[in-house]
């Protein structure tokens, strides 16, 4: 889905001011099922879980909160809560985020802060400043760039050095690209200080579509935690489901949701705890 028909149809329902965001988008096509992580017939998988947090913060209930209740987390994976006030990081601090972020850093979270770049044509330098007004108003962990490009042309000119401005505010910044599909694989070139993670949306889209998903061959060779799949519009009878095919897909980060078009993050599904039950179920 386009960033921007999200933004609409949240503000047609009059959730913006709640939701705390004004999109996300999805470029999802087909990709592959091979590839291994730990996983098991009944959909256990060791997994870190990846939210689009895209939930204004203000209230005990919220799905940032939620989102936290389980902690701490298995040493093995993490908790990456991705933060959007407003199509990117709003027009000033926020305090209520600035108090939510402080509590998933004190469970153990990591938060990410939304830049969307529109597949390159977004100036090098706004995504820039929006990276650092991240850090500095929130002090976040790393930045999710939304809507990257898939273009291998566009790796030298634009994705590679935002990373690099990214990763110099902070060694330890990650970097969290959405392609929404398998890019070319130049994109797992990225590099990143050793203190960082470069990691890769590469499904975005329904439960339907991920069934018949393909991975290329490339994305075998890199470690699972690289990957990441964020899966909608899922019934709760088929969430062992998805988490077993992302495994069998090579997919360390995952999030999955019966919510659905128009805005399918604001909301945590029906099945959190489920969800967070058979994630950790395999981690040892």
């Amino acid at each position: 889905m386009k960033t921007q028909a999200i933004a609409a149809a949240v503000a047609m329902s009059g959730l913006l001011a709640l939701v705390g965001c004004t999109g996300v988008s999805e470029f999802g096509g087909k990709t592959s099922t091979t590839g291994t992580t730990t996983s098991n017939a009944t959909g256990s998988t060791c997994q870190s879980i990846a939210i689009p947090t895209y939930i204004y913060p203000s209230y005990l209930g919220s799905g940032w909160n939620v989102g936290i209740s389980d902690s701490p987390w298995n040493k093995d994976t993490k908790r990456i809560f991705i933060m959007n006030p407003g199509s990117g990081p709003g027009t000033a601090a926020n305090s209520d985020y600035q108090n939510i972020v402080t509590k998933v850093h004190n469970a153990g979270g990591l938060v990410y802060g939304y830049v969307y770049t529109n597949y390159g044509a977004v100036s090098l330098a706004s995504a820039e400043t929006q990276a650092t007004e991240y850090k500095t108003w929130y002090n976040v962990d790393g930045i999710f760039v939304d809507a990257a490009s898939s273009d291998p042309a566009l790796v030298s000119t634009y994705y590679q050095p935002f990373a690099n401005y990214i990763t110099t505010q902070t060694p330890t910044n990650g970097v969290m690209l959405n392609a929404g599909d398998y890019p070319d694989p130049s994109y797992a070139k990225i590099t990143v200080p050793t203190t960082s993670a470069l990691t890769i949306v590469t499904y975005e889209g329904d439960y339907t579509d991920y069934l018949t998903t393909v991975v290329p061959a490339w994305a075998n060779t890199y470690p699972a935690s690289m990957f990441v799949h964020l899966v909608y519009n899922v019934p709760a009878a088929n969430l062992a489901n998805v988490l077993t095919l992302s495994a069998q897909r090579n997919v360390g980060n995952i999030f999955v949701t019966d919510q659905a078009l128009p805005n399918p993050y604001g909301a945590l599904p029906s099945y959190w705890a489920q969800l967070v039950a058979q994630t950790q179920a395999a981690c040892k």
